[in-house]
C-alpha cells in the first residue's frame, strides 16, 4: 500500500509540473450552453423530441403571459434561422404547467401536461399547423394530479404516467387515445412519490423512474419495470444524502439506458447522470467526477473547500476501494468503502485552508482497488481545475493587504464574483457577492503580506 501512494505522489508531481490535465477515458465533448429563450418572464420545464422528419422539437411552460402557459419552438437544420419562432400552445387563464412531448407512429406530435389538478392533452397530425382540442383525462372528484410522461410503446399502446397527491398513476390507450384504461396506482407507499418518466428500452420492457423520499427523510431516485406481464419491485438508483429529484431516462442505439436527475449535493442543485453500461473487466474502478464548491477562481485562506469525489465500480466484482484527495502534493484525508458491481457513489471531504500557503491550487483525486490489480488504471486519476488561495483582503494576488486592494473593492461592490477579474477579486469571503462584509474583511486584515 505504502509503495503505491508513493509511486502515485511521484505521478502526481510529474503531471502538475507539466500542467497535465487528466479526465476519465470514457468523457464526451459536449457543446457550449446555447440559450433559446430570450423573455423577461420564467420559462420552465422543458421536454424534447426528435420527430420522423428529423426535426428537434421543445415545449415548455412560461410565465411571459401573466400565468403558466405551453410554448414551444421546432428546430430544422434546412432553414434559416434553424429555430422556429415560440408558438403558444395554450392559453387558459388556469396554468398550464410541466408538457411531456412524444411523437406517436401515426406521425401524430402529442403533449401532455398539468392544467390546476387535471392532466390535458392534445395533438397535432400536421406538424403544429392546426392541433386537436384540448382533452382532460376526466377524474372524478378532481385528484390533485401532476407533472406528466408520455410514451408510445413498440405495441402501439400510449402510457401516460403522473403524480397523484404524492403517488404515482398512469393509464394506457390502445387505440391512440380514443379510449383509456383505468386510472391506476403504480406507487403507493404512503411518502411522497413524485416525478415520474416513462420509456421503453429495446427488449420492450417498460420503464417508470421518479424521486421518493420514503427513506431517511431525503429523496432519492428510484426506478420499476413492466415486461408486458408483471411490475418489478422498486429499486433505489441513489444512495447520497442529498436530496435527488426530477430524473428523466433514456435508451442509446447502442442499448444503454442514461438517467439524468438534478442532486443539491454541493449547496445548489445540479445535474448528475448515470448509466447502465455492462462491466468489461473483472476488477475495474473509475472516477466518475469531483466537483469543488464553491467553483470559483480564487479562493482566500480561512474557507473551507467542500470536495466531491463520486468513484464507480465498472467491474465485475464488488470491491473495497481506498479514495485520495489531493491540493496539489498535500493530501487532504483519503477513505474506505464498499462498491458494488456497477455502483457509484459520492465521497465527500473537506479541505480547510486556514493554514494553507497562498498560491495555485488543484484538487486532484486518485482512487485504488484494496488488495486487488485494476485491469484499466487510466481513469483512475482526475484534475479537477485550478484555482488561487490568497491571503483574504489581496485583491490582486501581491502577497500585500494594502489600499490597492480597498480600490479593487470600491470599484466592484454590487457586483457577483463571476463578474470579477482574477487580477481584481474582491469577494473577500467568498460569498458570490462584493459587499460591506468585504470591506470589513480588508479592513481585518490591512497589512497582512506573505511571505
Amino acid at each position: 500500500m505504502k509503495h503505491k501512494v508513493t509511486t502515485t505522489l511521484a505521478l502526481l508531481s510529474i503531471l502538475i509540473t507539466t500542467n497535465a490535465i487528466v479526465r476519465p477515458s470514457y468523457a464526451i465533448a459536449w457543446s457550449p450552453d446555447m440559450r433559446i429563450t430570450w423573455n423577461t418572464e420564467t420559462d420552465w420545464m422543458p421536454s424534447i423530441i426528435q420527430a420522423s422528419d428529423g426535426k428537434i422539437w421543445v415545449v415548455w411552460h412560461s410565465y411571459r403571459m401573466g400565468n403558466a402557459d405551453l410554448f414551444y419552438k421546432i428546430y430544422d437544420e434546412s432553414q434559416v434561422p434553424q429555430w422556429s419562432v415560440e408558438t403558444r400552445l395554450t392559453s387558459n387563464s388556469t396554468d398550464d404547467r410541466s408538457p411531456s412531448i412524444m411523437q406517436a407512429d401515426d406521425g401524430k406530435i402529442w403533449v401532455v401536461w398539468e392544467r390546476g389538478m387535471d392532466i390535458y392533452y392534445k395533438t397535432s397530425s400536421d406538424n403544429g399547423a392546426t392541433w386537436s382540442p384540448e382533452t382532460s383525462f376526466v377524474v372524478s372528484p378532481v385528484q390533485d394530479d401532476y407533472d406528466p410522461s408520455v410514451l408510445q410503446a413498440s405495441n402501439g399502446t400510449i402510457w401516460v404516467v403522473w403524480e397523484r397527491r404524492m403517488s404515482i398513476y398512469y393509464t394506457t390507450s390502445a387505440d391512440n387515445g380514443e379510449t383509456w384504461s383505468e386510472n391506476t396506482p403504480l406507487i403507493d407507499t404512503g411518502y411522497t412519490e413524485w416525478h415520474p418518466t416513462v420509456m421503453e428500452t429495446s427488449d420492450n420492457v417498460i420503464w417508470v423512474v421518479w424521486d421518493s423520499d420514503r427513506l431517511f427523510d431525503q429523496s432519492d431516485i428510484y426506478c420499476k419495470s413492466y415486461d408486458g406481464a408483471t411490475w418489478s419491485a422498486d429499486t433505489r438508483l441513489t444512495f447520497d444524502s442529498a436530496t435527488d429529484v426530477a430524473p428523466s431516462i433514456t435508451q442509446t442505439t447502442e442499448g444503454t439506458i442514461w438517467i439524468v436527475w438534478a442532486s443539491w449535493r454541493l449547496d445548489n442543485l445540479d445535474i448528475y447522470y448515470m448509466t447502465d453500461s455492462v462491466p468489461q473487466h473483472l476488477h475495474d474502478i473509475a472516477i466518475f467526477s469531483v466537483a469543488h464548491h464553491p467553483n470559483v477562481a480564487v479562493v482566500y485562506k480561512g474557507l473551507n473547500v467542500s470536495i466531491e469525489v463520486v468513484p464507480q465500480n465498472q467491474g465485475m466484482e464488488d470491491e473495497f476501494i481506498q479514495v485520495y484527495c489531493y491540493a496539489n502534493l498535500t493530501l487532504i484525508d483519503d477513505q474506505i468503502f464498499h462498491l458494488s458491481a456497477g455502483q457509484l457513489a459520492p465521497v465527500n471531504f473537506t479541505w480547510n485552508t486556514l493554514n494553507v500557503n497562498p498560491g495555485n491550487y488543484s484538487i486532484i483525486a486518485v482512487i485504488q482497488i484494496i488488495g486487488e490489480t485494476d485491469t484499466d488504471p487510466a481513469d483512475n486519476t482526475v484534475f479537477d481545475g485550478a484555482f488561487e488561495v490568497r491571503i483574504p483582503g489581496d485583491a490582486d494576488f501581491s502577497g500585500l493587504v494594502e489600499i490597492d486592494d480597498f480600490v479593487s473593492w470600491a470599484e466592484n461592490v454590487g457586483k457577483t464574483s463571476d463578474q470579477l477579474s482574477i487580477s481584481a477579486y474582491s469577494d473577500f469571503d467568498n460569498n458570490g457577492y462584493v459587499e460591506m462584509a468585504d470591506f470589513y474583511k480588508w479592513r481585518e486584515n490591512i497589512g497582512n503580506h506573505y511571505p
